[in-house]
């Protein structure tokens, strides 16, 4: 037996293996190689690692594939162009992957995503999508810019141009349950079937009772990925503005701000959900100052908007001086009505220091996101 897995995260599935104790292989079909729409879905292989059957619907199936005996299927002398090491170039059609699923399990065990060739990756897709647009195309460029995102190759609106690239994908194919999934994932709480990643402290938890250490996450779930649904409109929070006047000293590039906004395309009176990043700069390393006000938020709600939800406060860490990103998300609701341009304007305030031990100084940066009414883009439900 093998797991065939729709995740994003390689290392979150390897978390949840761990969790669960399952001693079979777990491959992680980020890219969605095997063009399934929904799932779960019982694929049958035999001892060779062939697909004999696909959607095994009833019992009588399933015995029958049993009791079947079928001969034995060398591995094909190429089939590691299936490796993790090339899915993001000369993709075979996916006919010859359900072929090779269970070869493949016994070569990687585990798949994931080749850090050095991520760069490649974008620019291939990117380069095929100006050819001609495609669905699968833009799905899985979001996913190899998602990737990105969170490794030291990530450019600063990655996480962005993966949630527009899966909206266009959406928009092509809105039947597509699995696409449908990733831009929920960082979508607003109206629009969750679930919550995506709660099950994270838990499987720490008994994992660690059992005297194990958790496999290491590359990005811990935060915000809307550990958000629970909500069935109805939540109460709206009360901001301050905390420099009415703009009279505290701007930014100078100490601080990084990475916006993401989910949906960033977005159909009149439905929610969006937006997510800032703050990262000290990777050049001067300042630290935050943690003995001061701290990390603090203010949005200006365009006309015909309702905020509907937020945090606007980062809780300081203990220690006087750190250098974490620091993640701050709020969630609010479109004009009902319009259509054309849309701009979120605000700005953070917080303390830094220009090293550890040095110069302390409140800080000012603003930031605008454009967002875009349009009554003919998908919805995320």
């Amino acid at each position: 037996m093998i797991g065939i897995v729709q995740e994003q995260h390689p290392d979150r599935a390897r978390l949840y293996k761990q969790w669960r104790q399952l001693n079979w292989p777990i491959l992680v079909d980020s890219l969605n190689l095997l063009g399934l729409r929904a799932v779960p879905k019982l694929v049958a292989l035999d001892e060779s690692g062939v697909v004999r059957a696909s959607g095994l619907r009833s019992m009588d199936a399933l015995t029958a594939f049993l009791e079947e005996e079928y001969p034995h299927v060398a591995p094909p002398e190429d089939y590691e162009e299936l490796s993790h090491e090339t899915l993001f170039y000369e993709l075979p059609p996916p006919g010859k992957i359900k072929k090779r699923i269970g070869a493949l399990a016994r070569k990687a065990g585990h798949l994931s995503f080749r850090l050095d060739r991520l760069d490649d990756a974008v620019r291939n897709y990117r380069s095929n999508l100006s050819s001609g647009p495609s669905a699968t195309g833009y799905f899985r460029l979001g996913v190899v810019l998602r990737r990105r995102s969170e490794s030291d190759k990530r450019q600063p609106h990655d996480a962005q141009d993966a949630v527009d690239a899966w909206t266009e994908a959406l928009q092509m194919e809105p039947n597509q349950y699995i696409w449908r999934r990733r831009l929920q994932q960082y979508g607003p709480r109206l629009d969750k079937p679930y919550n995506f990643y709660s099950w994270v402290a838990q499987a720490r938890k008994d994992i660690r009772a059992r005297g194990e250490e958790p496999v290491a996450l590359v990005s811990e779930p935060a915000g809307s990925e550990i958000a629970a649904p909500a069935r109805g409109p939540t109460g709206a929070p009360v901001m301050k503005d905390l420099d009415p006047e703009d009279k505290i000293h701007h930014d100078d590039g100490r601080i990084q701000i990475e916006s993401l906004a989910t949906p960033r395309r977005v159909r009149p009176g439905s929610a969006v959900r937006v997510r800032l990043r703050f990262r000290v700069d990777a050049k001067t390393k300042p630290y935050w100052n943690n003995e001061a006000d701290g990390l603090q938020l203010y949005v200006q709600v365009p006309e015909g908007c309702v905020l509907r939800e937020g945090v606007f406060d980062y809780p300081l860490p203990k220690q006087a001086e750190t250098q974490e990103d620091r993640l701050l998300e709020f969630e609010l609701t479109t004009p009902a009505k319009g259509s054309g341009a849309l701009e979120l304007q605000g700005y953070a305030l917080y303390d830094v220091c220009d090293k550890e031990g040095g110069t302390c100084l409140r800080l000012r940066q603003d930031f605008n996101i454009a967002l875009t009414l349009d009554p003919e883009a998908p919805t995320l439900k």
